[in-house]
Parts: structure tokens; C-alpha cells; sequence
């Protein structure tokens, strides 16, 4: 890892993130209510292929990760990642593989039309438990729109993040799918899945995720690595909520207490232009973050 100039010393803290960490999952009911005096994304036109840029406004942990963007990743509406380079590796988080589209999308758009489909976001709560709330209402299905230009199928979900907590949930809302394997190219359902890092020079998945199978009113929580990705069998009814909530087990460490870990190997300390992390049992390293003393990624 080369910084420009790279101290470690004492009044650092060096977050690693290691495949200790997983979720649990939770399957809840509730109302399914629509933001209100959300901000938009799409700013009121029609979408295609969109490239969001959601700020989060607090430090989300993923996979023992600071997160403190989120970015819809280009090519298909239910993707989200952390990095908009789409080289090396990021964070990819799934609450929804379909490929969304605006409603109001046809062929000879020019992205200029009026939106039928808008993406927001909102911040809700007081400091220290507020919520990140992303909205896709009203969302066609990209295959059947291009099938003849006319948006038959729909669905309505939010993405919701606990500050504090770390907290993930997907809340569904109305949906309407006639046509299945246009909507979910060929396949039963939509892939619902969190994964650690994605390798976007290869297109692999790096590490250990979790994902959801089975049937979409009752799904399981699964492994998923890059040899075992699954979906969901069929559309997930409104009011239904997936909630997934940080295992016990990950966490962070500070300097001292992994220098003096038979589990980690950091070298040299202090450094001033290289630093050598190393395993040395079984665990996957799968990134690092350095902080100062005021907990903030330098």
C-alpha cells in the first residue's frame, strides 16, 4: 500500500477488514409508506443505465468497512457500490439485481422526457440513529421496455441503512410482473445478495458475501462466494421487509492490540513509503483503512 507519506505511530488506528464479520437475516412485515420531501436523483427525468451519487451523511460499516457514499452502480438500478472508477475492487451491495428503468423510457428517448420513475433518498432520525432511506418508485423493468417500448411491469422498494446499528433493510411496496422472465432474464427471481468486495477488472466476487434463496415470501440466508451465486424464487410481496443485522464477531482493531496478534503480521513501523500486511493464519484481508485519532480515513 503506498501513501505519499505514510506514518504509523500510535495516534493512528488501523481498521482491517477481515471475513469475520457476516449478517443475520430477519423477515418483518410492516406498511410500506412512500418518502416524502425526499431528494431526488434523477431530478425529474427520464433514466436509463443510471449512475446515482448518494451521500450518506454519517460512517456506515460494512463488512467492518466505513462507508460514507453510495453510488448506483451504472448498468443496472440495483446495484449499489462505493466507488464509481468500476476498476479494482469495492464494496457491492444488492438489495435488488433486477435491471430498473424509467416507466417513461422508450427507444427514441432522449433522457430530457418527464420522469415516471423517480429516484430519491432521505435522511431520517435524530444524530446518532438516523436512517438512510433510497427510494426507486414506481421502477419499470429495462427487458420489458425494450421488448416493445411500452412499460407493463413495476415495482416499489427502499433501501434503508441504520446509523449506529449497521443496520441494512429492504422494504418492498406494490409490484406488478406479468412477464417474469423478461423481468428477471430468464431466471426465477431477482438476486438479493452483500458482498464483501467485487473485483471489477475481472467481474468476480473476492471473499465471503451472504445472499438470500428460496422462495421470495420466506427466503434463507446463504454463503455466496463467486462460485455460489442464487436468486430468489419469485416476486416479494408488499409490506414484506428483509432485514439484515451484523453478526457478533467482527469489529475493529486498534495498532497495538494487531501488532502484538499472532493473527497479523505489520511491517515496517513506523513506515514512511510501504507498509506489509500480512495474514498469518486462515483469514482473508480484505481491505485497510487508516484512521487518525479522531476516527476520520486518512
Amino acid at each position: 500500500m503506498k501513501t505519499k507519506n505514510l506514518l504509523i505511530a500510535t495516534f493512528c488506528a488501523l481498521v482491517m477488514n477481515v471475513q469475520s464479520q457476516s449478517y443475520n437475516f430477519t423477515l418483518l412485515s410492516g406498511t410500506y409508506t412512500d418518502l416524502t420531501n425526499s431528494t431526488s436523483l434523477n431530478n425529474g427525468l427520464v433514466w436509463s443505465y443510471p449512475q446515482f451519487e448518494i451521500p450518506i451523511a454519517f460512517t456506515f460499516q460494512y463488512y467492518n468497512m466505513p462507508i460514507n457514499k453510495l453510488y448506483i452502480y451504472l448498468g443496472s438500478g440495483g446495484l449499489l457500490t462505493s466507488d464509481t472508477s468500476s476498476t479494482g475492487t469495492s464494496p457491492m451491495l444488492v438489495p435488488y439485481s433486477v435491471e430498473m428503468i424509467d416507466r417513461g423510457y422508450t427507444s427514441s428517448s432522449t433522457g430530457t422526457e418527464p420522469s415516471q420513475s423517480p429516484v430519491s433518498y432521505q435522511l431520517s432520525g435524530n444524530f446518532g440513529s438516523r436512517i438512510l432511506k433510497i427510494e426507486w418508485k414506481n421502477a419499470g423493468f429495462y427487458e420489458d421496455v425494450m421488448d416493445d417500448d411500452i412499460s407493463t411491469d413495476l415495482i416499489n422498494l427502499q433501501f434503508w441503512l441504520y446509523e449506529g446499528s449497521n443496520i441494512m433493510e429492504i422494504h418492498f411496496g406494490p409490484s406488478l410482473v406479468t412477464q417474469p422472465d423478461l423481468d428477471f432474464y430468464g431466471q426465477p427471481g431477482p438476486v438479493v445478495a452483500f458482498f464483501p468486495q467485487f473485483d471489477f477488472n475481472t467481474f468476480t466476487i473476492v471473499g465471503n458475501g451472504v445472499q438470500l434463496s428460496g422462495n421470495a415470501t420466506s427466503p434463507t440466508l446463504i454463503s455466496a462466494d463467486d462460485s455460489n451465486i442464487e436468486t430468489i424464487n419469485g416476486v416479494t410481496p408488499n409490506g414484506t421487509i428483509y432485514r439484515f443485522s451484523p453478526a457478533s464477531g467482527g469489529g475493529t482493531a486498534s495498532i497495538e492490540s494487531t501488532i502484538n496478534s499472532s493473527n497479523f503480521s505489520i511491517y515496517p513501523n513506523p513506515a514512511t513509503d510501504v507498509l506489509q500486511i500480512s495474514s498469518n493464519n486462515s483469514e482473508e484481508i480484505v481491505s485497510v483503512s487508516i484512521l487518525n485519532s479522531n476516527g476520520q480515513i486518512v
